[in-house]
């Protein structure tokens, strides 16, 4: 599929479960818990559903996973339930799945502005001010 807006989070037997069915690898990946329509995004009515999400985890006190050892520190992080940027498929078990593609686009943003900050910083360089004023260009 393509790309799509969702909230997703990492499986965890206790919140989620295991049936017969299950994936072996299920541990492995983040779930899709909802799939967020372009229009609920624009009028932030998707909102509603991280705040009920992040309630639930807020009631839950400790959790094992199978493969995170730190899954208790990151489900009570208030970034854990957010938006995402992700592409899904469905596993064997029938189970939606994502892979989160958000953060690329957050490298992509912060390097951009990481170039247009020294591109700045050069423009306002006395040296190349007076060879503008001389030039008209840069």
């Amino acid at each position: 599929m393509g790309l799509e807006l969702a909230i997703c989070e990492i499986h965890i037997p206790r919140v989620h479960g295991i049936t017969n069915n299950s994936s072996n690898n299920i541990f492995d990946y983040h779930i899709v818990n909802i799939i967020i329509p372009i229009e609920d995004f624009f009028s932030n009515e998707y909102m509603n559903d991280v705040e009920r999400i992040k309630g639930i985890y807020n009631n839950i006190d400790y959790v094992n996973h199978p493969n995170i050892k730190n899954i208790n520190n990151i489900i009570h992080d208030d970034k854990y339930i957010k938006l995402d940027i992700v592409y899904t498929y469905n596993l064997s078990g029938n189970e939606i799945v994502a892979i989160i593609k958000t953060n690329g686009i957050k490298y992509l943003q912060h390097k951009y502005k990481k170039y247009y900050n020294q591109k700045v910083t050069r423009m306002k360089n006395p040296k190349n001010l007076y060879h503008r004023k001389l030039t008209g260009r840069f």
